[in-house]
């Protein structure tokens, strides 16, 4: 037996509260989604093995050529012009990253978090640089200053995508040493054999 009236609880999307809602049992026959849950009807196992053998069915045979690329040049050149470009970063790119490493090197200098260009940008940093990043990306982009205090709104900061162009320079940075290190490792291992 159903019950005569009904809880629902939900959050709501413009905040964290939980917000309850009483329905009875009337209301929840006029909301089709809800009376079908609450209904004793529920569908048959053959009807759903129905449905499903349906949808199948609209499901488009594939041949081996669907798989293969187009041979329009078009598309040819884009698939080779953007695998071009997914393996490194453009020469703009990489002016624009060396222009941010740069920043960030004079920000920990001027803090005297280090001493020069390349106790910084070299394959051992500081143990502190996940810090140190962080606090050069925050000074410049976030509404809170590095002692804790809150910026003025008239004091200039940079946009969040900004931070983000920040954040991947110091990515870049980093894994061209990294990629630099495994390199040179292997070759230094292939010369001691």
């Amino acid at each position: 037996m159903l019950m005569s009236q009904i809880l629902l609880i939900f959050s709501s999307s413009s905040s964290t509260r939980l917000v309850a809602h009483s329905l009875k049992m009337t209301q929840v026959q006029q909301l089709p989604g809800l009376n079908s849950i609450f209904s004793k009807e529920r569908p048959h196992e053959e009807d759903i093995e129905n449905d499903m053998d349906g949808e199948k069915e609209t499901i488009p045979d594939l041949s081996s050529g669907d798989s293969q690329p187009s041979e329009n040049p078009t598309v040819f050149l884009w698939r080779k012009t953007i695998t071009g470009a997914s393996k490194g970063v453009s020469e703009k790119t990489d002016s624009e990253y060396q222009r941010l490493v740069n920043q960030c090197v004079n920000f920990l200098i001027s803090n005297s978090l280090i001493k020069s260009h390349e106790e910084f940008v070299c394959s051992n940093p500081p143990q502190d640089t996940p810090l140190f990043i962080t606090a050069w990306i925050m000074n410049q982009c976030d509404d809170i200053n590095l002692d804790g205090s809150i910026k003025a709104p008239s004091q200039i900061r940079d946009s969040y995508v900004h931070g983000q162009k920040m954040r991947a320079s110091m990515t870049y940075l980093f894994g061209l040493f990294l990629d630099l290190v495994h390199a040179l490792g292997r070759e230094v291992k292939l010369q001691e054999r």
